[in-house]
């Protein structure tokens, strides 16, 4: 099932010479891209909303090689009836059964937009 990510980054204070420049946003898309994320969106800065063909990501490729340059946190977004709902460290012991306040906050989100 197809997986969607959303990437906050803050780049860190770094210095040198880099090969084809320092690293910046376009580093962290060619990166995802490499990695066969896909639909890459930016709806703020720092900010990048991208996709995944299933649950087989590879973060740790991703997290070593940006790391370096970005402090990072990916986190899944997840999908409720076909409502993107962000889960941040997902714990496996949770019931991922949304409870009636949780789903009285989402219409209310929606009521927002």
């Amino acid at each position: 099932m197809e997986r969607k990510y959303h990437l906050s980054f803050e780049q860190k204070e770094i210095s040198g010479n880099f090969r084809g420049g320092v690293p910046n946003i376009e580093t962290i898309t060619k990166l995802i891209t490499q990695l066969k994320g896909y639909n890459i969106e930016y709806p703020c800065t720092n900010t990048i909303i991208f996709r995944y063909k299933d649950d087989k990501f590879d973060m740790s490729t991703f997290k070593n090689d940006i790391e370096a340059y970005f402090y990072i946190t990916l986190s899944l977004i997840g999908n409720y009836n076909n409502e993107d709902i962000h889960i941040i460290h997902p714990n496996v012991k949770i019931d991922h059964n949304l409870s009636k306040k949780a789903q009285e906050r989402i219409a209310l989100g929606k009521m927002i937009k």
